[in-house]
């Protein structure tokens, strides 16, 4: 790890200011590649485009930093101050930012694959088209949040809380978001095939026309969710607690389109299929998956 002295770090910044000024004319651009800045004040910092990966920024104060487009693939931010901070497409993969507060920052089309932000605060990020496949992101904050466009495929996001989280046609095929909290959440056209949604809160929700095609719903609360157009072809068992309304909404041609079949307190209710023999069996097929616990 490269030691950097505060005098070393003031000149660098320095340099780097004039480099950025001269519109890379002049100075030099900040190289801090491998650098032991844990606990360093950094807040309001201009480090846009500067070199970062693998330095040890662990509980560093970068508050309303400028990060844009930096280089902090595999940096170690754990812990780190970076609430309002501009990482608008900076390389943060592999990067450790667990327990890190990235409250109100611009993480948009940032590459945050394979990063470990377990337990961070994300509240109020603009996280919309970053990459975050194969991140870590359990028990993380996610309130309120734009995720909008987002790749979160394969990730860990169990315990997560993502309150009404705007992820309107996010990738999130195969993450596990058990136990996460999606309320009032909108999943828009989201893909949410193959994730495992086992015992998330999903009531309130809106999942119109997402595809939720083999994903896990075992024990997930669905009250009040908006699940019109979903794509839900599961062959695993659907398992809807007991006292929860689930309203599905199939959209077919005709006469047949928008029937609508709910499932309150544990009852089957709803309109008389047996004059529409096709819709009949296709809404038989999907009730059928419905397990009452």
């Amino acid at each position: 790890m490269r030691k950097i002295s505060k005098e070393e770090l003031s000149e660098i910044l320095k340099q780097h200011k004039i480099w950025l000024e001269s519109e890379y004319t002049m100075g030099s651009r900040a190289d801090l590649s491998g650098a032991s800045l844990s606990g360093a004040n950094l807040s309001g910092a201009n480090l846009s485009g500067a070199n970062l990966p693998e330095a040890n920024l662990s509980r560093a104060n970068l508050e309303g930093a400028y990060l844009y487009r930096a280089d902090l693939s595999g940096a170690n931010l754990s812990g780190a101050n970076l609430s309002g901070a501009d990482l608008y497409g900076a390389d943060l993969s592999g990067a450790n930012l667990s327990k890190a507060d990235l409250s109100e920052a611009d993480l948009s089309e940032a590459n945050l694959s394979k990063a470990d932000l377990s337990e961070a605060n994300l509240s109020g990020a603009n996280l919309r088209y970053a990459n975050l496949s194969s991140a870590n992101l359990s028990g993380v904050n996610l309130s309120e949040a734009n995720l909008s466009g987002v790749n979160i495929s394969e990730a860990n996001l169990e315990g997560a809380y993502l309150y009404r989280a705007d992820l309107s046609g996010a990738n999130l095929s195969g993450a596990n978001l058990s136990g996460a909290d999606l309320y009032g959440a909108d999943l828009s056209k989201a893909d949410l095939s193959e994730a495992d949604l086992s015992e998330a809160d999903l009531s309130e929700a809106n999942l119109s026309k997402a595809d939720l095609s083999e994903a896990n719903l075992s024990k997930a609360t669905l009250s009040g969710a908006d699940l019109e157009g979903a794509k839900m072809e599961n062959k695993n068992k659907i398992e809807v607690k007991k006292e929860t309304t689930v309203t599905i909404t199939l959209e077919m041609t005709g006469e047949e389109a928008k029937i609508l079949k709910d499932i309150t307190y544990g009852k089957r209710t709803g309109v008389d299929f047996t004059s529409i023999p096709r819709v009949k069996l296709i809404v038989n097929r999907l009730l059928d998956s419905v397990e009452l616990v």
